[in-house]
């Protein structure tokens, strides 16, 4: 309740203040006492979940700019302000809302890229920065949490598959207690995680018959910015070619390999569970998928090191049409500058790179009638070629390369 979180606050602020026993009777009448109190001297005030505040008192944000403006030019108070329902944050910044124009600083805060959450474990080959980004992503805290005294198949057993590690405790504790309150939000994302990314799919998957009914909880999800929408490079605003995907790749591993088999892992060993439920398919299908992510992430820190000639204005999938075979697809790294498309192909096979793939992505390019500006190959394990190419060619070496 407010009055719970307004008790908890004033016993925070008792310690803080060096004040004993102090309590306030509310909200307000807390605010007016820290805007004094900060008359001169910096006091910071910072509240977490802000939108879930917001929600037990009507006109929370008024309260807000009532105090702000009163005492602007009276009070070092600082007030910080935070919450994952990213719409709700971002409503307050409009011209509509009480609180327009009394912000010194919006961040928009997001996941950490595949380079800069390696610097939380330097020490690893590079093989094994691919595997733990595939499996903690970049949520800063959750790679903090690397231990570099053990392997990487340790950290993610100690931190996750056991039912004791943090990040476990995170997930069934934090995380479950968000999610219990959306009806049917495990289920949509646990459909998500197995790979059903269409609205359709994703519907008759996780079993949820009414169509509005998966409308506001893709909806509210996306509004956690758990989930997000995709387009192809190509087919952007195709309601049909629209899917759904998970936002990091924590929340992949977990709703793919952890929520679904909670009860066997109940009964067996962590390392056994990961043996028979984890380590195949993330091996081949999550770290491959990851690596695609991975490229698209180098590509972009190379255009915005101005390595890339010409700079592309845009990257992501591309959709394709075989209507002579009748099959369809995707090319997962694609990007666009002025003098068209480019093509990548990401492989993290244990074999090089040979001619004979190079003359597979071209033939179907060629039998698919799509004219391409450049052609590129990023490889995990190198190349074996007979010639030259006028192609680009990059390795985990070059991907995990400081500019």
């Amino acid at each position: 309740t407010l009055m719970s979180n307004v008790k908890e606050l004033s016993f925070l602020i008792g310690e803080a203040l060096h004040i004993p026993g102090i309590n306030f009777n509310s909200l307000e009448q807390l605010l007016v006492f820290l805007f004094e109190a900060a008359s001169d001297k910096t006091v910071i005030l910072a509240i977490d979940e802000y939108p879930y505040i917001r929600k037990m008192l009507n006109g929370m944000d008024s309260i807000f700019q009532k105090y702000i403006d009163k005492y602007k030019n009276k009070s070092k108070l600082k007030i910080i302000l935070l919450g994952s329902y990213i719409d709700i944050m971002k409503s307050m910044i409009e011209y509509s809302s009480p609180l327009f124009g009394r912000f010194s600083l919006v961040l928009d805060i997001k996941q950490q890229s595949y380079y800069e959450a390696s610097k939380y474990y330097d020490s690893y080959s590079l093989e094994e920065k691919v595997f733990l980004y595939s499996v903690l992503g970049g949520i800063p805290y959750y790679n903090s949490l690397v231990d570099s005294k053990k392997t990487p198949l340790e950290n993610i057993i100690s931190l996750i598959i056991n039912e004791n590690g943090i990040l476990n405790f995170e997930s069934e504790i934090i995380l479950g207690a968000e999610l219990t309150k959306i009806n049917g939000a495990n289920e949509v994302l646990q459909t998500i995680a197995k790979g059903y990314k269409k609205f359709t799919d994703i519907q008759s998957n996780s079993h949820i018959d009414k169509s509005n009914v998966l409308t506001n909880i893709l909806k509210t999800l996306e509004a956690m910015d758990l989930i997000y929408k995709s387009s192809p490079i190509n087919a952007q605003g195709n309601t049909k070619k629209t899917f759904y995907l998970l936002n990091d790749n924590f929340l992949l591993f977990y709703y793919k390999f952890i929520f679904p088999n909670k009860s066997r892992r109940k009964v067996m060993t962590a390392l056994d569970f990961y043996k028979m439920y984890i380590e195949t398919s993330l091996a081949v299908t999550v770290v491959p998928k990851t690596f695609e992510l991975i490229c698209s992430q180098y590509l972009i820190r190379r255009n915005k090191a101005g390595l890339n000639n010409p700079l592309f204005e845009e990257i992501g999938k591309y959709w394709y049409d075989d209507p002579v075979n009748h099959i369809n697809g995707e090319f997962d790294v694609v990007t666009i500058d002025k003098n068209g498309n480019n093509f990548y192909e990401a492989k993290y096979l244990s074999a090089p790179i040979t001619d004979t793939i190079i003359k597979e992505e071209e033939n179907q390019l060629e039998k698919l009638n799509i004219s391409y500006s450049k052609l590129g190959f990023f490889s995990k394990s190198g190349y074996n070629l007979s010639k030259k190419y006028k192609y680009e060619f990059y390795t985990l070496q070059d991907i995990y390369t400081d500019f």
